[in-house]
Parts: C-alpha cells; structure tokens; sequence
C-alpha cells in the first residue's frame, strides 16, 4: 500500500472518530475483519494504484465490477455507515482523485459536492 493510501486511510479515521465516536469500534472490527479477506486486499490494492489513473481509463470499470461483485457477496453495509458521514468521508478523498471520482460513478454511488 501506498504512503498516500495510509495518509487517506489515517484521515477518513480521524474524521470518523470525530463524527462518531460510538461507532468506532465496530468499524475497526468490520475492517480489521475484511482485511482477512485474500480477494478485498486485491481490491484494496488496486483501488490504491487506481488513485493516480486517467478517469476514463477502462481498468476502472473491471474495478468497479470486482466491487460491486464482493460487495454482493459480503451483504448488507454495517449499520454504522451513515450516509452523511460517508458523503463527507467521500467528498474529502475524491477530491483528490479523478479516477476515484469516476470509480464512484461507475459503481452508481452518490457523488459528494466539493464544498
């Protein structure tokens, strides 16, 4: 994993925390859990490397499917996931990252305003 994906790992939990406290440590489980997974470390990685590709790169739908099929398989978000603080985790790390824009496009997700 790359310095940049530890940076944006450690600021999406700083801001999680701030956010909310309680469900901090049902997400650490959820993660440490997935982090398990052989196939989401796959994903992880690639969506590491896809931070700097073109937007319209077409590695960028076979990531979008690789997720939207693990995410199919895995079930249901953890209830903790509140959309806003989601949106706002978004907004911050895709602003960062046409490509990661466009992942999230690609996967029909709500694409957060810059503020």
């Amino acid at each position: 994993m790359s310095e940049r994906m530890v940076r944006v790992e450690r600021d999406v939990w700083i801001m999680l925390v701030a956010l909310s406290p309680r469900s901090v440590s049902g997400w650490v489980a959820g993660k440490n859990s997935i982090f398990d997974d052989p196939e989401f470390q796959r994903i992880y990685l690639a969506c590491d490397q896809a931070f700097d590709w073109d937007p319209g790169d077409e590695r960028l739908a076979d990531l979008a499917g690789a997720i939207t099929d693990w995410t199919a398989r895995r079930g249901p978000e953890d209830p903790g996931s509140e959309p806003g603080t989601l949106g706002l985790i978004f907004s911050r790390v895709l602003d960062s990252s046409p490509a990661w824009r466009r992942l999230v496009q690609l996967l029909a997700l709500p694409v957060p305003r810059p503020a």
